[in-house]
């Protein structure tokens, strides 16, 4: 009987899982552990003294220009700019970043930033996740920051422009009044969401008709 064959596909993939695996340990040994913030470049990332980016590990700050995103980066300024602060669990993403759980004194900064609704959690399961979780839970409890009406609403600011642009899972649709399940529809502007005027808005921004609405 033959000997069975070795299938090349997962021989690579493994072998690309140790260099993560090895990459990420060779990375945590050399990036120091407590450096000084140079610069906050927004609600979840900062550039430490030795020019090293580093992303908050585990949320996910709105991006400028959308709901709580300046709120959001003058809060992180306010925890950390231009203190030492201290590195825990760092790694390495599919884009290069540097993500760390940041302390600066006894404060877990990823934590407060999703306790004061400044932040959403996008925890992979860490040790954090259930600080994160209940962060979570108080923030959207206390209706604050990113949870909060001026961020998250059913109900149109205009009611000229009443068509809701939701973004789930990376799909883009909008939403007529007359469209099933129009009102249970939230338009969260922290992370994209939009109300428009005009079907050819929506369209424009590469939005599509949702599929629980008439064709």
């Amino acid at each position: 009987m033959s000997a069975p064959r070795s299938n090349p596909v997962a021989i690579i993939l493994a072998v690309l899982l140790l260099f993560s695996i090895a990459y990420n340990i060779s990375l945590s040994g050399k990036l120091k552990k407590d450096l000084t913030v140079k610069e906050v470049v927004d609600g979840d990332s900062i550039i430490l003294d030795n020019d090293q980016r580093v992303r908050l590990r585990g949320i996910d700050a709105p991006e400028e220009g959308r709901c709580a995103a300046h709120e959001a980066k003058i809060r992180l300024t306010e925890l950390i700019g231009g203190k030492r602060v201290h590195l825990k669990n760092t790694i390495v993403d599919s884009y290069g970043r540097s993500l760390s759980h940041v302390y600066v004194g006894s404060i877990f900064v990823n934590a407060a930033m999703l306790d004061e609704g400044l932040a959403r959690m996008q925890d992979e399961g860490t040790e954090a996740h259930e600080v994160f979780s209940s962060a979570t839970n108080h923030a959207r409890e206390a209706k604050v920051g990113i949870y909060s009406q001026q961020c998250r609403t059913t109900t149109p600011p205009d009611p000229k422009c009443a068509i809701k642009g939701n973004i789930r899972s990376g799909k883009k649709q909008f939403y007529l009044a007359s469209c099933e399940f129009y009102n249970q529809v939230v338009v969260d502007t922290s992370f994209g969401d939009q109300w428009f005027c005009t079907q050819s808005q929506a369209k424009k921004e590469e939005f599509t008709l949702a599929d629980t609405c008439s064709r």
